[in-house]
C-alpha cells in the first residue's frame, strides 16, 4: 500500500481498503479487517475507518522475485500472439 494514500485517508478520516498489485500471480498478500455481521456492517466499518489494513510490505527480495518472475512471463509468451492484442488494456501476453 502507498503510505501516502494511507497517511491521507487517515488525516481526512476516511476510511480506505487494501488491494493486491500483483501482476505474476499471486493475489492475496494483503486484505482489509474489520468487523461486521453483515456487508453493509463490515463495509461502513471500513468507510469510518474503524478496520484495519494487513499489508505485504516490498522488501528487496521481493522485488526481485517479481522482477524474475515478470521476465520469465514475457520470455514464455507466444510471440504469435502479439498480431492479435490490443495493448490499450495492458495486456501484453496470455
Amino acid at each position: 500500500m502507498n503510505d501516502s494514500a494511507y497517511n491521507m485517508a487517515k488525516d481526512l478520516g476516511k476510511g480506505i481498503t487494501s488491494t493486491t498489485d500483483s501482476h505474476i500471480g499471486e493475489p492475496g498478500k494483503a486484505m482489509t479487517i474489520a468487523q461486521g455481521s453483515d456487508f453493509f456492517e463490515f463495509w461502513d466499518n471500513i468507510v469510518h475507518g474503524n478496520s484495519y489494513v494487513m499489508r505485504y510490505d516490498m522488501t528487496i527480495s521481493r522485488v526481485a522475485h517479481e522482477i524474475e518472475a515478470r521476465i520469465l512471463q514475457y520470455m514464455n509468451c507466444d510471440i504469435s500472439e502479439f498480431a492479435k492484442k490490443r495493448f490499450e488494456d495492458g495486456n501484453t501476453c496470455g
